[in-house]
């Protein structure tokens, strides 16, 4: 069952802070922790017409980057966030 607060937060996010509009493309992104808040924004972004494009981040892996990457490996932006920020009409992060 979803947390009453999860939703009232996702509402106030998607319906107040970014007014999603339909047909609007939303990229959603959190650690897994998060990922009942990202379910219910999801939800939200539904509901109002959007588009929600979800993104769950890996801690670890960021952390593997910083401990066995190369310099080229730690300074290179993520292709794939790139790309959806660039597409998307608004961006929770």
């Amino acid at each position: 069952m979803a947390d009453s607060r999860q939703q009232k937060l996702a509402d106030l996010i998607v319906n107040y802070s970014i007014k999603v509009q339909p047909g609007e493309s939303i990229f959603i992104l959190g650690e897994p922790v998060s990922l009942p808040l990202i379910i219910e924004m999801s939800k939200a972004v539904v509901m109002a017409g959007g588009f929600p494009e979800p993104l769950v981040d890996i801690p670890e892996v960021g952390e593997s980057i910083l401990r066995y990457g190369s310099r080229e490996q730690i300074l290179a932006p993520s292709v794939f966030a790139q790309a959806m920020a660039e597409k998307a009409d608004a961006c929770i992060y």
